[in-house]
């Protein structure tokens, strides 16, 4: 399967304009949004920041191979932007424990590779505009990224650098240690998901 996405600013809005995923005969057209705060605040920053819009250059984006696809890596100053103007929601993609001693603050626990029993997600649009992290630095998110994709969401991305460089420039986090971080103390489990790399 291959996706294909292409974002272009118009005016001061950014605007997305996507190819389709498919998958045999199935075919899903790509179509993300900014996410509805009103409907669900699932994933967003619980106090978004008033910064001016931005351009943001999808040719920055990078592919990566994963689960049998093609999905887009996005640059952490993209990611903070969608961030900050809730122009994306935020899932974390790491085991429970990871995600209870420190989180991107505002964002949703979905387990590589499915999400789990009650994946906060199924509340979600499926158009919206989705970033995934894990600490890898994209390997888990990666694996939850394709998935999603795969489950008709449209507009996923993974955090290319991973939550390290989240927590290293002091953006905001939640949870247990959210005071003193150490990501040495967290890396990614991957006992719960093939390496499919």
């Amino acid at each position: 399967m291959r996706r294909r996405a292409f974002l272009a600013a118009a005016g001061s809005t950014v605007a997305v304009t996507a190819g389709c995923l498919s998958s045999g005969s199935e075919s899903v057209e790509l179509n993300p949004k900014d996410p509805d705060p009103s409907a669900s605040e699932v994933g967003l920053a619980p106090n978004p920041v008033d910064v001016p819009d931005r351009d943001v250059d999808a040719s920055r984006f990078k592919d990566y191979q994963t689960e049998g696809m093609t999905i887009k890596l996005i640059p952490l100053d993209v990611a903070y932007y969608w961030y900050n103007t809730q122009k994306a929601r935020f899932v974390d993609t790491r085991v429970e424990s990871q995600y209870k001693a420190v989180h991107v603050e505002g964002a949703a626990h979905s387990p590589a590779p499915e999400g789990g029993s009650d994946d906060p997600l199924d509340a979600v649009n499926k158009e919206d505009r989705i970033v995934a992290y894990c600490t890898c630095p994209h390997h888990l998110s990666g694996i939850r990224t394709a998935n999603l994709l795969n489950e008709g969401y449209s507009g996923v991305y993974a955090l290319d650098p991973g939550f390290d460089p989240w927590v290293n420039n002091g953006y905001q986090v939640a949870g247990s240690d959210a005071q003193n971080p150490d990501m040495s103390d967290y890396p990614d489990d991957y006992s719960r998901v093939e390496n499919t790399d």
